[in-house]
């Protein structure tokens, strides 16, 4: 699926400003990799708590060693930072602070109140920038919108889902950022993030390419008009029925993605 993000935000950059055709290949397998290192290693640093709570995972019940696991994580990590070079150097920088991130992620950041809700935050929304930065700065600059937004409504969605999380949490010892702060504080900031996403949603619209074109055309701003009601909706269900807000919001996601593909396409 993250993947598929890269390749969409290839996709959107691709359509306004050209570029070649196959290189949404070598973009798949980069963030393919390398996110399925950041998931070996994530694996590798839960090992403990999975016997408990998942036993019957690869590592907890005996199918992979920890040192083969460790091994595959290098070699993703390796093969996919290396591949990204192929794709420019905007391409590579981003890769490798994205697979350092994981690393630090995994080890230390996981289990740290909202520096680890911003960290998954980020790497999601730069799945897009990373497809866009195939085509160069122009290219991130078309995608970097999407990006925020989608960093920022991630955000929120972290903060919620630890919000449903809260009575495991706290059996667990850990100390997510409702668990230190309280549910109030948490669903504002959670609040906050989204709005500010809704603010800089029609940002997109009054932007134009080097040449003077537009960015996107009148059907971006009718979609993201639907998916910022969405969004919205998930804010008010996080106050009341809060078990309902994160598929609220993976919904809004998806129309805000849809608004970009069709935005860009049907100028």
């Amino acid at each position: 699926m993250a993947s598929l993000a890269a390749v969409i935000g290839w996709f959107i950059a691709y359509s306004l400003l050209g570029g070649d055709l196959s290189s949404f290949i070598p973009l798949f397998i980069v963030v393919f990799l390398i996110t399925g290192a950041g998931n070996a290693l994530n694996d590798l640093f839960d090992v403990e708590i999975d016997r408990i709570n998942r036993p019957d995972r690869p590592l907890p019940s005996g199918a992979i060693s920890k040192r083969s696991a460790l091994y595959l994580a290098v070699l993703f990590f390796t093969i996919g930072v290396g591949v990204s070079g192929l794709l420019g150097s905007l391409c590579l920088l981003i890769a490798v602070v994205n697979s350092g991130l994981l690393v630090v992620y995994a080890s230390h950041l996981k289990r740290t109140p909202l520096v680890g809700n911003l960290s998954v935050a980020y790497l999601t929304g730069s799945t897009f920038l990373f497809g866009g930065a195939v085509l160069g700065f122009d290219g991130a600059k078309v995608v970097l919108i999407l990006s925020l937004l989608a960093t920022l409504a991630t955000l929120s969605r972290e903060i919620i889902k630890d919000l449903l999380d809260m009575k495991g949490d706290s059996l667990r010892g850990a100390r997510t950022l409702p668990i230190l702060f309280g549910e109030r504080p948490a669903l504002y900031l959670s609040a906050l993030s989204l709005f500010m996403a809704i603010g800089l949603s029609p940002l997109p619209y009054f932007q134009s390419l080097p040449d003077g074109r537009a960015l996107f055309g009148d059907h971006y701003l009718l979609l993201v008009g639907v998916a910022d009601l969405l969004f919205i909706a998930g804010i008010a269900s996080s106050f009341r029925e809060r078990a309902h807000s994160p598929t609220i919001l993976k919904l809004a996601m998806l129309v805000a993605l849809s608004s970009f593909v069709i935005g860009a396409v049907l100028r």
